[in-house]
């Protein structure tokens, strides 16, 4: 992502002033810097200059094929797919046909409506899956082609496929150049020393190749490289990956994860990789219980969702090394919730949810958050956030010392944002985004685990309390927007292909409404 790219997607997640215009699925806003106008996908989080590029005169949807790297377009009214655009489209039905038996997971044929994640799993993009990690290839197992899928469309490997596996697989050697194709351009020669160098420090932090300074001093000067110039993030997440793949030695392996889970925290992927890493670590997380590859994809997910994740939380070695002890063992954010609650009602066990949720709740309403225009949906100071949850991780529990509550708020939502897992079950997605009204909504969260439906019902009824019409009218945030900022929070998408999230959104945003409304009402 360029740094124009990830200024607009900051501003997109943090402006205060947004009017639905270009479809529904599009919001626009002005950048405060430049005083231009740009689109932002409350669903993907997508952003472009100017208007939406997915409605081509409000007839048509231009989507993204990643397995074979082609823009393909969708009729809105008939929901068919071709890869011609518009104007070609009607006369050349061989290449709609083609278009759509690739695109499986869309499901074209129940469009608009619920793609199940059974057919995500049955369809998905053609990924193969093998096993990745210390295995011997890296596919991610029906959630887009992983590190391989982006390496062949990105790596410069010329004509030899074999040079390409081997590209993606551990080696204790310097690189002799840059695996992606862009930095061995003519024009990027500076860029393409310093990826090579980039890859040394790599093998320094794993223990590859002996260094004088410690591995945190190594971390710190990798993300302060990353952040000088932001084309060589994706290259460094590609080296760190490929040292996950065939590594024959244990403590290399363990902290190239170790390395990769702490990088996803504060080095943002472009749009074109992030897709295809987040299928990596799901896969390694899932298949092969690689701890550090769940905490990796949750801070990926953290980016994605507005999480303080970003570009713009880089950490001096100390900082760093702080957050590597916390890797380990996370006490509170990025944590299951489960292990939370275990944790706590040993000490209390009448407590229902986590202490640090009743504290922020009890202070967003203290400081007035329920008379604050955009509480939730404006964020409060990243830097104040980013410390008071190193300081709650660490075990100091007292209230955060703020006067404004949507720094409160911004902290409630990082939490919820950081969780091991969905509060709302991956085994319940189907059921959540099946409900039509907010009888069937409250039954789903009756079938959530003991700890997820505490947390979910308390959430709901503080969020319908927010929400009261004297509230809502100030706040600006009724319970439509409120859903529409915690939906992608509560529960995540099966697939990574950007139609079936964005069917899959509204009716996910369609779920909390009625799950709200329902407890409210009880």
């Amino acid at each position: 992502m360029s740094t124009s790219e990830t200024a607009l997607a900051t501003a997109a997640k943090s402006s205060s002033s947004s009017s639905i215009s270009s479809g529904d699925d599009w919001l626009s806003f002005v950048d405060p810097c430049t005083g231009r106008t740009y689109m932002s996908n409350p669903a993907t989080y997508d952003c472009v200059w100017g208007a939406s590029p997915l409605v081509l005169g409000q007839t048509h949807r231009e989507l993204f094929d990643k397995t074979r790297a082609r823009f393909y377009y969708q009729d809105l009214a008939t929901q068919t797919v071709a890869w011609d655009p518009p104007s070609a489209a009607s006369s050349n039905s061989e290449s709609t046909t083609d278009a759509s038996s690739s695109l499986a997971s869309t499901s074209t044929s129940s469009l608009p409506g619920r793609v199940s994640s059974e057919s995500v799993a049955a369809g998905g993009s053609g990924a193969a899956s093998a096993s990745a990690g210390s295995g011997s290839a890296v596919t991610d197992g029906g959630e887009g082609e992983g590190l391989e899928g982006f390496a062949r469309v990105h790596f410069s490997y010329g004509k030899k496929v074999s040079r390409l596996k081997s590209m993606l697989q551990y080696q204790k050697e310097k690189l002799s150049a840059p695996l992606l194709r862009v930095l061995n351009e003519k024009a990027n020669g500076p860029l393409a020393k310093k990826a090579v160098a980039q890859f040394k420090n790599v093998l320094c932090y794993c223990g590859d190749k002996n260094s004088k300074v410690s591995r945190f001093e190594i971390a710190a000067q990798l993300c302060a490289a990353v952040h000088e110039h932001r084309a060589l993030a994706d290259e460094l997440l590609c080296q760190v990956g490929k040292q996950t793949v065939m590594n024959p030695r244990a403590p290399s392996l363990q902290r190239a994860w170790e390395l990769m889970a702490l990088l996803c925290r504060h080095v943002a992927p472009s749009d074109q990789l992030r897709s295809y890493l987040l299928g990596f670590l799901t896969q390694q997380a899932r298949h092969h219980k690689q701890q550090y590859a769940s905490l990796a994809a949750a801070a990926l997910r953290s980016v994605r969702n507005g999480g303080p994740y970003t570009p713009q939380t880089q950490a001096d070695a100390a900082h760093l090394e702080r957050e590597i002890a916390q890797l380990d063992s996370p006490f509170l954010f990025g944590a299951p919730l489960a292990a939370i609650m275990e944790r706590e009602r040993a000490v209390d066990p009448s407590r229902e949810v986590p202490y640090l949720v009743e504290v922020l709740l009890e202070r967003i309403i203290a400081l007035g958050g329920d008379r604050t225009e955009g509480i939730f949906r404006i964020p409060g100071d990243v830097e104040f956030v980013a410390q008071c949850s190193f300081l709650w991780e660490a075990g100091d529990t007292s209230p955060p010392p703020t006067s404004d509550p949507r720094a409160a708020a911004s902290l409630l939502s990082l939490w919820l944002r950081s969780l091991a897992d969905p509060l709302v079950p991956d085994a319940l997605y189907d059921a959540a985004t099946a409900c039509k009204d907010p009888a069937a909504a409250v039954e789903v969260a009756q079938r959530m685990p003991v700890d997820n439906r505490a947390l979910f019902l308390r959430l709901c009824k503080f969020f319908g309390d927010l929400a009261v019409p004297e509230n809502a009218a100030i706040t600006k945030m009724n319970v439509p927007n409120l859903a529409m900022v915690f939906a992608p929070v509560f529960l995540h998408c099966p697939s990574d292909n950007p139609s079936v999230i964005l069917q899959n959104s509204k009716l996910e945003h369609s779920f909390l409404t009625h799950a709200i409304n329902g407890v409210v009402n009880q």
